[in-house]
């Protein structure tokens, strides 16, 4: 994390709400990142996270050969997205990727 002040805040929330998040998780079953450590190293925020093999991306362009992904690999992403997304629902957390849907009523 950058040095500057408001990175800093924002990353402590992060290990905050990642702390919370694994602790509730003691199965690892909730598809969450596991936030292994953290440490400041010249006044820059230092967090640790588990090795991932790939992000969905790498996966797509490793396993899609450009045809995209086969039903059965999205509906198994679809699915650890909606178990995260429910654990975190339940701790009342909202992914700043997600948008809260607003209905206009005339």
């Amino acid at each position: 994390m950058k040095s500057d002040e408001i990175y800093t805040i924002s990353g402590l929330k992060e290990r905050e709400i990642l702390a919370m998040l694994n602790t509730a998780d003691k199965h690892n079953k909730r598809h969450v990142i596991r936030l292994l450590d953290s440490f400041e190293y010249r006044k820059h925020l230092v967090l640790i996270f588990e090795l991932m093999e790939m992000d969905l991306r790498g996966a797509i362009k490793t396993f899609g050969k450009k045809l995209g992904l086969s039903i059965e690999s999205v509906r198994s992403y679809a699915r650890q997205l909606f178990i995260a997304l429910s654990h975190l629902r339940k701790h009342k957390i909202i992914h700043a990727d997600c948008k809260p849907l607003i209905k206009y009523f005339n």
